[in-house]
């Protein structure tokens, strides 16, 4: 269940971020980030959260990594969060 509500939001995103011009790649399972996208001039690697709680904790751990790879590939680290009852927020 946990797996199917995470890739759903990754979809979600993915389609979010599609119709604004970016092309995106989902990278499945258990890896550096969930997706990468890029239009050209802005190069975006994210990690996507979900949850149904009012606060979400994300460890150090879980913020260096992203940040890592996206300086790695030349891009900027998100990690995006969806409160399944609050909607979409970007750190």
């Amino acid at each position: 269940m946990r797996y199917r509500k995470g890739a759903s939001a990754e979809r979600e995103l993915i389609k979010m971020l599609e119709k604004e011009g970016f092309a995106v790649v989902r990278s499945a399972g258990s890896k550096k980030v969930d997706i990468v996208a890029g239009n050209g001039k802005l190069y975006l690697c994210i990690e996507v959260k979900t949850t149904k709680k009012d606060k979400l904790y994300l460890s150090e751990e879980d913020v260096e990594k992203v940040k890592s790879f996206a300086s790695r590939f030349g891009g900027k680290g998100i990690v995006a969060i969806k409160f399944i009852n609050n909607g979409w927020y970007f750190f």
